[in-house]
């Protein structure tokens, strides 16, 4: 959320506010680096897009033809620093555990924040806490060094 001269992104920021559960147009908006709510969803799910190609879906209606998009549950991200995490494979996609779910596109709206952004405010109370253990731990040693009175021999 910050720029390379370290300022804040004022102009991802704003767009991220114009954009909170803005409903989707068309199939050209839907990508793999945005999450998404359900219009009629009463309880604040939040999807991501798959694109794999075989689960796609064309869904009719007398009146007109309209594309649905293959949508999976977003997980909170893991926060795990010593193993780096896998990217989704076939084999997860066709087990059990992970349920599809198909939507029109008129049904769909932006969730607040794209994954990126989710993964980020998932990490920053992580880090905070690191960081005051971090103060403590250092407090620590200079206690012990001011107090501890060494003997040479």
């Amino acid at each position: 959320m910050l720029i390379e001269s370290g300022e804040l992104d004022y102009e991802r920021m704003a767009s991220i506010c114009n954009r909170k559960y803005k409903l989707i147009q068309n199939s050209s908006e839907i990508n793999d680096q945005e999450v998404y709510t359900d219009l009629n969803s009463p309880n604040k799910l939040f999807y991501m897009n798959l694109t794999a190609t075989s689960f796609s879906k064309q869904a009719y209606d007398p009146r007109k033809d309209f594309s649905m998009v293959t949508m999976k549950r977003f997980e909170k991200p893991s926060i795990n620093y010593v193993k780096k995490r896998s990217s989704t494979t076939n084999k997860e996609l066709n087990s059990p555990a992970t349920k599809l779910h198909h939507y029109s596109i008129g049904v769909l709206r932006y969730a607040p924040l794209n994954q990126i952004d989710f993964e980020l405010i998932y990490k920053l109370p992580s880090i905070l806490i690191r960081i005051s253990h971090l103060y403590y731990i250092e407090q620590l040693r200079k206690l012990l060094a001011d107090n501890i009175q060494s003997y040479s021999v």
